[in-house]
Parts: C-alpha cells; sequence; structure tokens
C-alpha cells in the first residue's frame, strides 16, 4: 500500500506539478504504447468485427481529451478556462461510452453477424456534424463573441496575482494604451469580502494623461457583499474612441462608505507592458499593474469582425483554440447523434459490401 501511495495517480501529478509540466505530459510514453496496443489488438483480434469502430472512435476521443488536458494551460485562458473543463469532460464520457458499448458488442454472441454500431453511413454524420459546428460556431463567434483588444490577465496559475484594498474615494490609474478598435467594455476582478457590510460602487473612466479631468468614457459597477472576488464586465458609455496608440489613463475608483474597503485585481510580472500602474497617487513597482481587459462590441459590425481577424492573427494560441474547439465540439455532437439515429431510428441499412461472409458450409440463395 505504501509503494501504490508513492507512485499513484497523486504522485504522479504532484511530480509534474513540481517539473511545470502537465501530467499528460509525464505519462506521455506509457499512453504512447497503449494506443499502439490498443491500434495493434483492433486490427488482429477485431478485423471486421462490428465493435471495430466505435472502439477506434471512443479511443480517439480518450487520446484527444488527454491531448486537450496538455495545451490547457497554454490554449485556454481567462474565461476559456471553463470552456475546457467541459470539452474534456464531456469527450472523457463519450469516449467511455463508445468503449463500453463496443464491449457490449463483443460479449452479446447472438448479435447478428450484418449489425454494425454506428451503421455504415458514420461518415455521412461525421461530416455533417462537422458541418453543423462550422455554422453554429461562426454564428456564435459573430453574434456572440466579443473580441479581447487588450490584456492584462494573470496566469492560469494566478502566479503574481493580488489585491489592493481601497478605501473611499481612493484609486488606482493604470496608463493606457488605445488599441485600433472602440472599447465597449472593461472586465476586472472586484471584492467585496465583508458580509456584514454595505455594498460598494467602482467607477471606471478613461481620461487624456495630460488632462485628467476630461472624461471620454465611463461605467460603473455594484459590488455586493460576498462578492468575494467576482469578475465583473463594465460597460462604457459612450464606447471609448481615440486615436490608435494614443497614450490615455485609465481611473479606477472606490465609492463605499467610510471605513469599508473593496479590493481590486491586480500582478505582477510586467503582464501590461504598454503602462505604469499608480495606487493612490503613488507610483507601483515597475513590474505591476492593473489585472483587466478590454473588449469591443458585441454586435456584429465591421470593426468587430476585423478586431477579431486581428486577435487570430496576432497569436498561435488563437488558430490553434478554435481548432481544438471545433474538433472537441464535431465528436461530441456526432456521437450521441449517430447513436440514436442507428439505436431508435434505425435509419440505417446495413451496406452488403462491408457485410461479414458467412461461414463455410453454409450457402445463400
Amino acid at each position: 500500500m505504501a509503494e501504490f501511495k508513492r507512485w499513484g495517480p497523486i504522485s504522479v501529478v504532484g511530480h509534474a506539478e513540481r517539473l511545470g509540466l502537465q501530467w499528460p505530459i509525464l505519462v506521455s510514453p506509457l499512453v504512447a504504447a497503449f494506443v499502439l496496443l490498443i491500434w495493434v489488438f483492433i486490427f488482429k483480434a477485431l478485423a471486421r468485427h462490428p465493435a471495430r469502430t466505435p472502439l477506434k472512435l471512443g479511443i480517439s476521443c480518450w487520446v484527444f481529451a488527454l491531448l486537450h488536458e496538455a495545451m490547457d494551460p497554454w490554449v485556454f485562458y481567462g474565461r476559456a478556462r471553463t470552456l475546457a473543463y467541459v470539452l474534456e469532460e464531456t469527450l472523457e464520457f463519450s469516449g467511455t461510452l463508445l468503449i463500453g458499448l463496443s464491449a457490449a458488442t463483443v460479449l452479446q454472441l447472438g448479435c447478428p453477424s450484418s449489425f454494425r454500431l454506428l451503421g455504415d453511413r458514420w461518415r455521412r454524420s461525421l461530416v455533417a456534424s462537422a458541418a453543423g459546428v462550422f455554422v453554429l460556431g461562426g454564428l456564435v463567434v459573430v453574434f456572440l463573441f466579443r473580441a479581447p483588444l487588450v490584456e492584462g490577465l494573470a496566469p492560469y496559475t494566478r502566479a503574481g496575482a493580488f489585491a489592493v484594498s481601497l478605501r473611499q474615494q481612493e484609486a488606482l490609474v493604470q496608463e493606457f494604451r488605445m488599441p485600433a478598435t472602440p472599447v465597449h467594455s472593461v472586465w476586472l476582478p472586484l471584492a467585496n469580502c465583508d458580509l456584514s457590510g454595505d455594498s460598494g460602487t467602482v467607477a471606471v473612466r478613461f481620461t487624456a494623461l495630460d488632462a485628467p479631468e476630461r472624461i471620454l468614457s465611463q461605467g460603473s459597477v455594484q459590488v455586493l457583499p460576498g462578492d468575494c472576488p467576482r469578475w465583473r464586465d463594465i460597460e462604457l458609455l459612450p464606447p471609448l474612441t481615440a486615436a490608435d496608440g494614443r497614450h490615455l489613463a485609465l481611473q479606477v475608483v472606490a465609492d463605499i462608505e467610510p471605513g469599508a474597503e473593496l479590493q481590486i485585481g491586480a500582478t505582477k510580472g510586467n503582464r501590461y507592458p504598454d503602462g505604469r500602474l499608480w495606487i493612490n497617487g503613488a507610483l507601483a513597482w515597475p513590474d505591476q499593474d492593473l489585472e483587466f481587459a478590454a473588449y469591443g462590441a458585441p454586435e456584429p459590425t465591421r470593426t468587430k469582425l476585423a478586431a477579431i481577424v486581428g486577435l487570430a492573427t496576432s497569436d498561435w494560441r488563437w488558430p490553434l483554440l478554435a481548432v481544438d474547439v471545433f474538433i472537441a465540439l464535431t465528436l461530441i455532437t456526432f456521437i450521441p447523434v449517430r447513436l440514436i439515429s442507428v439505436g431508435l431510428l434505425g435509419l440505417d441499412e446495413p451496406d452488403a459490401s462491408q457485410a461479414v461472409d458467412p461461414p463455410a458450409g453454409i450457402h445463400t440463395q
């Protein structure tokens, strides 16, 4: 038992974290050997067997889920973290379902030789699932996705993230460089952990560095007791428009009761190198910045489409993220649709060209 605890899954995960790796990367040689053995088994022991296709697809789902988790820290971050967890767990469930159904087919001795678990037209369903994901995904990107124009977020491990406490009318000022696209909202981590206190208001204002009294755009949000912490979207009215690259000031002001405190997220590590951070009029350390993200318009305008194209070409992670999500959603869509169509609706007829030959000595008319 002691040896198992020493070399068990918890030890593997902990050792991977100490090395700065994801655990699927650490065990990748074992995964590769397992997949190779399974592939040999599929092509040798299950040649022309109806359980062959669902087993291959189930193993592929599991392998892709491991690859998905290995890429997680570099591809998924910010709000996409929740999407990463949902896709990973759904892929694992789908793969387990197919592997279990494949095993049940092998053990079902009375199964007719012409029965196929996924039917003979599964490739058409796969293409249709991919097309559906592409169309619906495009509509989601155009109408719902909000392109991050500026980001100063902490890494997924939250290393370097900390909170700055502000009292009544105290403020943070982040020097800000205007992007090429108008800014419609600012995303901030805010906290009001005093359950017995009153709610407070956080105001966001954009001003010119040389004229701080001139407000270009502003917005506010109420922070209720118990928000500890919580990311909040603050809409700007009017949307911030200025010359591309112009130096501005992003002011975050706390409007709360005397004696109360609100906490605003900040980061170390120079997560936003285009500006310095000021805390209550004092210049912070050079590597410290406000933790924030600025977003464009949600409506499908020409500037939004230009921002999406610019985002996709700005970093290799975004195209990789799109491909990863597309493959995962295609598999997740294809599996239940195909199983329902074959198992409940009986939409497929067995293909005579792929039917198993009858045993020797049995003659057909």
